[in-house]
């Protein structure tokens, strides 16, 4: 009988309608991991009935299922996760209908005669598409925003070059392409397929909720691809494939890593930043009752986002900051091989600490940990963007 090899198998995953089921027929997506460690135990209660001095029954009690998904992270392949762990809805950045869009070649721009771009939220260095004009070379599945107000944008390279003038009067739609997800209330659940190939075995386990995810950026020098680990907790465990399963194929964008992006803190680009870490915890509460084996559906409880910097020493700014409670702002866009985008944003956060331990005479490092803290702003702790190259 052969014996299983971790590089023969693979997980996949497909969201549940209701909780603990799994749909039938199910597609599967796959989920690109580097380990996993989901597995389904008992409690077991022991019986305290003594006819000797021999333990007389061992019996199973709740079903618990947990473990962690350990992933290189890149442009796609782990959105409904994130989403998951942040209980938002991935949605355009902006996005506007209706017929007050009119087209002016002398300056490359479109024009809305109801002022509504900046509501909509639009923005300088966006890609957008434009569809709807009755000029096709004023409409395009991609251009950057140049400049943007109420009233007009304009754009530039091969696309801005091409406008041509058009009064208003069509039903158009301007959207952006990227998306943003941000922490929410919505909680969902998945049933995750284990896959050995070798054995011809299956593991599935439903009611899957992602309940924490941990990211980590390293310096280039070290392991500089990103990675990340999503702990779940589930509610009950299978041993055969449903029927008329089928398998999406991987994604095959290149991984995120620390080589390429852009780090901010405050609004000002950092470069003393030599890795950093995050952890988003939902800290679930399983809810079991009388009369089953499995649970119902978790509780989450408050969000935590916390993590930390690693950085050159250079100020004392950093623990003047702690001492006096001042808040700052971080993102890191992470830019693949190809140019897709991965932005992590943290609108507001506070030091929670800032030690400095200070050992031989080489260059000093100071480790600094944070918590995200509500941003009235955006309306959330952290908010995550993707945007494709093309």
């Amino acid at each position: 009988m052969p014996t299983a090899s971790g590089a023969n198998s693979s997980v996949y995953a497909i969201a549940e309608s209701t909780y603990g089921t799994t749909p039938s027929t199910p597609a599967f997506e796959h989920v690109r991991q580097t380990g996993c460690s989901l597995v389904g135990n008992v409690d077991t209660a022991v019986s305290e009935e003594y006819v000797s001095r021999d333990v007389t029954d061992l019996l199973p009690g709740l079903i618990k299922v947990a473990g962690n998904l350990d992933v290189e992270h890149s442009y796609g392949s782990h959105d409904r996760q994130i989403q998951a762990v942040l209980g938002g809805t991935w949605a355009r950045t902006a996005s506007v209908t209706g017929t007050t869009y009119s087209c002016a070649a002398t300056d490359n721009s479109i024009s809305d005669s109801g002022n509504g771009f900046v509501t909509a939220g639009f923005r300088v260095g966006d890609p957008i598409s434009v569809a709807g004009f009755t000029t096709s070379a004023n409409n395009t599945t991609r251009a950057t925003i140049t400049t943007v107000a109420a009233g007009k944008m304009t754009f530039t390279g091969t696309y801005g070059d091409g406008i041509e003038d058009e009064a208003a009067g069509d039903s158009v739609t301007i959207s952006s392409l990227t998306y943003r997800v941000k922490t929410g209330s919505t909680l969902r659940s998945d049933s995750i397929m284990r896959k050995f190939t070798d054995l011809s075995a299956f593991v599935l386990f439903s009611g899957c909720v992602y309940d924490k995810w941990d990211l980590k950026v390293s310096a280039p020098e070290g392991k500089p691809i990103v990675t990340g680990t999503f702990g779940i907790l589930g509610r009950n465990v299978a041993w055969a494939e449903p029927a008329s399963s089928t398998y999406g194929a991987r994604t095959t964008t290149l991984p995120f890593t620390s080589i390429r992006g852009t780090l901010n803190i405050g609004g000002s680009s950092s470069t003393v930043v030599t890795e950093w870490g995050l952890s988003v915890a939902n800290n679930s509460a399983l809810q079991p009752f009388v009369g089953s084996q499995v649970t119902s559906q978790p509780v989450t409880t408050q969000l935590d986002v916390t993590g930390n910097f690693t950085v050159q020493f250079q100020s004392i700014a950093d623990m003047q900051a702690l001492i006096a409670g001042t808040t700052t702002s971080f993102d890191d866009e992470l830019l693949d091989a190809a140019g897709n985008k991965l932005k992590i944003v943290i609108p507001r956060l506070a030091y929670s600490g800032a030690p400095l331990d200070v050992k031989g005479g080489g260059p000093i490092a100071q480790n600094l940990s944070f918590r995200a803290l509500y941003d009235t702003t955006t309306a959330c702790a952290i908010y995550i963007e993707r945007t494709p190259v093309a």
